[in-house]
């Protein structure tokens, strides 16, 4: 009798992975494979070029600046890669005379100008493309159009899979094949760069530009050292100077007296809260070419405030059922915060890493399920999947992405609360939110039984739905912690703040809010809007 086949095993999650510890590497950190880090670094670096493309249209733009590279070459032909702009250090004043009246032979020098200009307007600041200018040019504000134009400039070159941006970084395979410093054989496929202005979404197209973005990511490997990150680091954080630095997440509050006044609260509170937080991030020193720990401590403020609005807009959490899952987050957040702080660029990078390593979890853990599902549920879950893996590959490629299966920081919660010193938030509220959270006994046995009447049943404790009503102290509890956060931040960074701070606003705001659904109870109805009647909010110490 033949048996029956069995399922397919199941593709085990993080095959090929090597375990050190609790983290899992993948196969490619054993080649010693690193990523290059195509924003940060290179970006910057080619900007230059694509400002061509943008005065003067692909075709001419690319005309233009090949033969200023041509020219160039033909100066210093060994030892610099004039594609990045911090190899034009190498030249000397002599070298510039030279190229400069090669520029004029060559009928492109006034060309040339008019596409720097706005560049080394916008970028003034060791930007060695200066010492093409005879004369110095103005830097000390640039014009409405410099920075429109930087702007576009900056948009077409950001996704590097795109035709600009493609357009661009092929000049480098290029000129180099063109030069001899990048040999190929006689029928090597990708050198017909040209397709990919008139057929970029060929199939072809797209091996030439995989070939493209390689041979650029090679070319600044070979230099990196020599060219180091200072042009990168100047040239990101000149943003701050072009744009000013914001959030947009006040919108004008829709109160109407005709509203209960719960609803009118938790507007209010809204609009105030994202106040503090847009105010927080205006001033906030941000590192722009390091923008981890900024990305990173902005994401948890963000969090605080979110968390702390759910609450105020939604009175059925003010009790202690669902209000301490919210608080319970809330310590979490504030500490984490605190304890990054002690070494922010190391510790929110760390922050960062464990997240993408979790997601990436995730995401293998989605793949290995896909057999098991039905073919439209299938289908459903590899959309899933491939959407959870472009937002990890747009930060840090998931095949280079290690996972680690231990706590973000290596150490526990209370180690962390102990070394940012906030122990005693640790302690008793932490602590206490936490067993609302995982639902212990001293939770429960308070909240969620009642012994019965029934003395035939040895008044055994029973599930209850008991009474609570509301409890103001839930959202006094959640602002205090969203201002213990803010004032943290304010303090650290010597931000002066525009708005009080978020005790002080609340005080008021939540009397006023005790006066009005007094006096709806005293008239003895409902709320004038038409929703359901809410108790009077109580305080109660915990």
């Amino acid at each position: 009798m033949a048996m029956a086949k069995g399922k397919p095993a199941k593709t085990k999650v993080l095959s090929g992975h090597t375990r050190v510890g609790k983290k899992f590497f993948p196969p490619a950190s054993r080649f010693g494979w690193t990523e290059v880090h195509y924003i940060e670094r290179i970006l910057p670096e080619i900007a230059w070029l694509g400002y061509f493309i943008e005065r003067f249209g692909t075709e001419r733009g690319l005309e233009f600046v090949e033969t200023f590279l041509r020219i160039c070459y033909s100066i210093k032909s060994s030892g610099s890669k004039f594609f990045f702009c911090s190899a034009f250090r190498s030249l000397t004043a002599d070298d510039w005379t030279s190229i400069r009246k090669a520029c004029k032979a060559k009928g492109i020098f006034l060309e040339v100008l008019d596409a720097l200009t706005p560049y080394v307007r916008c970028y003034p600041n060791n930007n060695p493309l200066q010492n093409f200018f005879e004369e110095k040019i103005d830097v000390k504000k640039p014009s409405v159009s410099d920075v429109e134009r930087a702007r576009a400039v900056i948009s077409q070159l950001f996704d590097r899979r795109s035709q600009t941006a493609s357009v661009v970084q092929s000049i480098i395979p290029k000129i180099e094949i063109e030069i001899g410093t990048f040999h190929v054989p006689q029928d090597y496929p990708f050198v017909d760069f040209d397709s990919i202005i008139t057929a970029f979404n060929s199939e072809h197209t797209d091996s030439l530009c995989s070939h493209v973005r390689m041979h650029a990511n090679s070319s600044f490997m070979m230099c990196e050292g020599q060219i180091g990150a200072s042009w990168a680091r100047d040239f990101w954080n000149r943003g701050k100077d072009l744009a000013p630095f914001r959030a947009d997440n006040v919108e004008e509050p829709n109160a109407s007296e005709s509203m209960h006044p719960m609803i009118n609260f938790g507007i209010d509170y809204e609009h105030y809260a994202w106040g503090v937080v847009d105010a927080i991030w205006a001033t906030f020193p941000v590192d722009i070419f390091e923008s981890e720990f900024a990305e990173v401590i902005g994401a948890l403020l963000a969090r605080q405030c979110n968390l702390a609005v759910k609450v105020a807009r939604n009175p059925d959490l003010w009790d202690y059922h669902a209000g301490p899952l919210f608080l319970r987050s809330m310590t979490d957040v504030y500490i984490t915060v605190a304890w990054i702080l002690k070494d922010p660029l190391v510790r929110a990078r760390q922050f960062i890493q464990y997240g993408l390593g979790q997601e990436k979890l995730h995401v293998e853990r989605l793949k290995a399920a896909i057999d098991d599902e039905e073919p439209d549920q299938a289908d459903e879950l590899r959309e899933g999947i491939k959407a959870r893996e472009a937002w990890i590959d747009s930060q840090h490629y998931s095949f280079l992405q290690h996972v680690d299966v231990g706590s973000w920081s290596g150490i526990s919660t209370r180690k962390m609360a102990e070394e940012a010193d906030c122990l005693d938030l640790y302690d008793f509220a932490y602590g206490g939110w936490s067993n609302a959270t995982h639902s212990t006994w001293n939770h429960v046995g308070r909240f969620d039984v009642f012994p019965s009447s029934e003395p035939l049943h040895k008044h055994i404790w029973q599930p209850a739905n008991l009474p609570h009503g509301l409890h103001a102290d839930v959202v006094i509890k959640v602002t205090k912690y969203f201002d213990k956060l803010a004032v943290h931040l304010v303090d650290e960074f010597k931000i002066e703040m525009t708005v009080p701070r978020p005790n002080e606003w609340l005080w008021p705001r939540l009397s006023q809010l005790q006066e009005e659904m007094a006096a709806i109870e005293s008239k003895g109805s409902g709320d004038a809007g038409g929703h359901e009647r809410k108790g009077k909010p109580k305080t109660r110490s915990t």
